[in-house]
């Protein structure tokens, strides 16, 4: 709880205990480069209204490079990634557009609500539903 509520604050998103409905890790543990060293589990947040989640998710996507220095941790520096959770399918075909969105002229590729969108240049989003659509 005191994570999420620290990254909001950095993110100037101002959140209370009472916002947060649930916090899990999910998923492996993630090795990095080095041998020694893995890398937390991701955390999964509910919280209780969606205001709180799109201004947590526009801070984030306003302040990309945003780091760990400063918050009180004992190990080094690291980038913060604040992203939607997708459902398998959805995260899957996000996957693959991003892999093939050379091959197909994708310029953009990206969520919003749990939907997937991208556009080849300056015209509006696409909106992809299935794999057919890459």
């Amino acid at each position: 709880m005191h994570l999420i509520l620290s990254v909001a604050t950095k993110l100037g998103v101002s959140l209370d205990e009472r916002d947060v409905v649930s916090v899990e890790r999910v998923g492996m543990t993630r090795c990095t480069d080095s041998k020694n060293s893995e890398r937390p589990h991701p955390l999964v947040v509910r919280l209780a209204r969606r205001v709180h989640r799109n201004q947590l998710l526009a801070a984030a996507h306003m302040r990309r490079s945003i780091t760990t220095a400063g918050m009180g941790f004992s190990s080094h520096e690291r980038r913060l990634y604040v992203n939607e959770r997708l459902t398998r399918f959805n995260l899957q075909i996000f996957h693959r557009v991003r892999r093939d969105s050379l091959n197909a002229n994708w310029k953009y590729v990206w969520t919003r609500d749990g939907k997937i969108y991208a556009r080849k240049g300056h015209e509006a989003g696409y909106r992809l539903r299935i794999e057919t659509d890459i």
